[in-house]
């Protein structure tokens, strides 16, 4: 406890230099803690707004459904698909580089370690290989909006096979990172954009007739591959 003023000269000028080395401590302390705060800030706006990026995608996908496979203009919700695709996967590339810089050091074990921790965490099981479904969700994330970006006819006329697919993947890494190993708003705001979601595929499906439902392809249309 400190003493009271006035009480032994030398006892107060103990706690006085005590009392200095702990504050010159904090200050030389003070930078890393401030960039500390900045990168974990970072790292959670980042993967916020990319993962709002990408429900809104998800959901035009869903609410525009086989109408953009036939038709190879680009249109406004096209473009606006377009837009939230490209800037959430560069937002997540973002999230990535800031979590590896502040919270892992570019440490790839570090990372490993981290999530073996939160898999024993969450499921009894230390798996940290668990990561490498984040990096292959990184490549495949990038990779399909650098589709659009370049070539928007053939990405809007593939496969539904292949679209879904890859989007189901997309999803199901997204929903374990959003709901199953965060909590709080992340995990509130995971579940509420689920829940939209399928509400909106169930929506799209009910109102497509037999016929529609029948005769969507699978396969990418052929005339609406050219650039």
């Amino acid at each position: 406890m400190p003493l009271e003023p006035g009480r032994g000269s030398s006892d107060n000028s103990l706690a006085l230099n005590d009392g200095s080395a702990d504050w010159l401590a904090s200050a030389r302390h003070a930078p890393t803690m401030v960039t500390s705060m900045l990168g974990m800030t970072i790292i959670r706006w980042t993967i916020r707004i990319a993962m709002l990026l990408f429900a809104t995608a998800i959901a035009l996908r869903i609410v525009s459904g086989a109408s953009w496979r036939t038709s190879a203009e680009l249109s406004r919700s096209k473009q606006i698909y377009r837009t939230c695709w490209s800037l959430g996967a560069l937002c997540f590339v973002a999230h990535v580089v800031a979590a590896m810089h502040f919270f892992h050091h570019w440490s790839h074990a570090s990372a490993l370690r981290v999530t073996a921790e939160e898999t024993d965490k969450l499921m009894g099981v230390r798996f940290g290989e668990g990561i490498y479904f984040s990096y292959v969700f990184l490549v495949l994330w990038v990779a399909d909006a650098g589709w659009v970006l370049v070539n928007f006819r053939s990405y809007f006329a593939r496969s539904s096979l292949l679209s879904w697919s890859l989007t189901g993947y997309l999803i199901f890494i997204a929903l374990n990172g959003a709901v199953v190993f965060e909590g709080g708003a992340s995990r509130i705001g995971g579940l509420v954009a689920t829940a939209i979601l399928l509400l909106l595929a169930v929506r799209s499906w009910l109102l497509k007739s037999p016929a529609e439902r029948a005769t969507e392809s699978l396969l990418p249309l052929a005339s609406e591959t050219r650039p």
